[in-house]
């Protein structure tokens, strides 16, 4: 029993400093607004993670293994329909990305807000396993519309998902949606391109 409440009071700290950082910025997330928000006493976070940094490193871990988890979710589906997941897979990056503009620059850049670089913050592979992803997600829908998986795909599908985090890697770069639309049916609109593009004959 003691072993799942130890469980619970990491897994309580470790979302209290997420959602500290989202909202209020790295410098607001110490150990004493976190330990208030976790509900936690100050020695449970001292026992937990020792310093600041390895609390940090700990909380941009979970949230990148949270990520991870759900990507690869989207590609375990059976069948797998090319439009139905790749929908799936933009609105989630999509939503995510404006929900979590924090938290997805630091993965990504280890950037904060005015460009401030920490590498240290930084996911270790974000980059990397993201593109990775799309490239996968590039190769199952190449196969499932019978398409060549070759130049033209991949950069297409690269461009689909970068507009996706675009918003919080680089906000201000990709418009929001116009007064009356909802950030689903700009992902639709982009998608409707992509798979017109994609499938046209050469």
């Amino acid at each position: 029993m003691p072993e799942k409440s130890e469980e619970g009071t990491r897994e309580r700290i470790l979302a209290a400093a997420i959602d500290i950082i989202e909202k209020k910025g790295i410098e607001a997330a110490t150990a004493r607004a976190i330990s208030a928000e976790a509900k936690v006493n100050l020695a449970a976070i001292n026992y937990h993670y020792r310093t600041k940094d390895a609390l940090m490193a700990a909380a941009m871990a979970a949230s990148w293994k949270n990520a991870l988890e759900d990507l690869q979710g989207f590609l375990n589906v059976q069948p797998w329909d090319p439009k139905a997941r790749i929908l799936e897979i933009a609105t989630y990056l999509r939503i995510g990305a404006l929900r979590y503009p924090t938290v997805t620059r630091l993965h990504f850049l280890g950037a904060l807000d005015g460009g401030l670089a920490d590498a240290s913050l930084s996911s270790s592979r974000a980059g990397s396993y993201f593109w990775e992803f799309v490239a996968e997600c590039e190769l199952r829908v190449a196969a499932a519309l019978g398409i060549d998986p070759g130049w033209e795909l991949r950069v297409r599908t690269e461009a689909l998902f970068a507009a996706m985090v675009c918003p919080a890697v680089a906000p201000g770069v990709i418009s929001a949606p116009s007064t009356g639309k909802s950030e689903e049916e700009c992902v639709a609109l982009l998608m409707e391109d992509y798979f017109e593009a994609i499938q046209r004959p050469a």
